[in-house]
């Protein structure tokens, strides 16, 4: 039977991951959303962190960190979001550094539209990035990290293409990478959707500015489907006073547009549905 099951975080019904056929990617596929599907009922970032852990160990990886990687003036720079095990000295380690500025990590990970295993990475990474990038990811390796996911933030100089992967061993060939992990790579995205839903629940008052009430009551309405002139009669305002509201509120929770805004917002509980 598998750690997952063990600790009892599997519905009965559920096949047990040991059973599971490696070259039957529908039966693991079935298996693994399930058990996110059961992840998602966490009410803690530190429970979903067990859980994940323990389904990425019945599929045999031990060591795993999500964070976000990116490009400080000439260096690299690795904050770690979740980490389990080993991951400890390379988190304090990049801490101390103080190359983090700002944090607008939440914001960026809404962004990152498109995942890249680490071994698509790593054939574009010598035109894409300088060789702190592979220094980065093989000092992970190092620390006994088997499966990871950085995404992209903004630093003085330029955003990085998202990254969600399960790493293989130093030195191995993407070829050899995409054989003999493809059936997790999928479990990596649909990971770090979990965890950007959980940290928005447990630890986003720390991460973005919260909109003034003014700019709450706006959204408000607009997620009601008002226009701005409507908005406007509402509160009694001009119409351009409510759209710079919008903007404003756009800037703060690292949107484009409006319909971002309000999914942003959404997301964050920063507005009621």
């Amino acid at each position: 039977m598998s750690s997952y099951s063990k600790a009892g975080f599997l519905p009965n019904f559920l096949p047990d991951a040991d059973a599971i056929p490696s070259d039957d990617p529908a039966a693991q596929a079935m298996f693994a959303l399930n058990a996110l599907r059961e992840m998602t009922e966490s009410k803690k970032l530190s429970d979903s962190q067990e859980r994940f852990a323990s389904l990425l160990e019945s599929l045999g990886y031990s060591g795993f960190v999500f964070g976000a990687l990116f490009r400080d003036g000439a260096d690299m720079a690795f904050e770690p979001i979740l980490m389990r095990g080993a991951m400890t000295p390379v988190t304090e380690m990049h801490a101390h550094q103080n190359l983090i500025r700002g944090d607008p990590i939440i914001a960026r990970a809404y962004r990152a539209a498109a995942p890249f295993t680490w071994a698509e990475f790593y054939r574009q990474r010598e035109a894409a990035d300088e060789p702190g990038a592979r220094a980065v990811i093989e000092n992970l390796l190092a620390h006994g990290v088997t499966c990871g996911a950085t995404f992209p933030s903004a630093s003085p100089g330029s955003m990085f293409h998202a990254v969600l992967s399960v790493s293989g061993p130093a030195g191995m060939t993407s070829e050899a990478f995409e054989t003999q992990f493809w059936r997790t790579a999928w479990l990596a995205r649909a990971a770090a959707t979990l965890l950007k839903d959980l940290m928005l629940k447990e630890v986003i008052d720390s991460r973005v500015s919260r909109l003034t009430p003014s700019e709450v009551a706006v959204m408000n309405e607009l997620a009601k489907g008002l226009r701005p002139q409507q908005i406007a009669q509402i509160f009694g305002k001009s119409e351009k006073t409510i759209r710079n509201q919008i903007t404003s509120a756009k800037a703060r929770l690292g949107a484009r547009t409006r319909d971002q805004a309000l999914s942003y917002a959404l997301g964050f509980g920063l507005i009621q549905p």
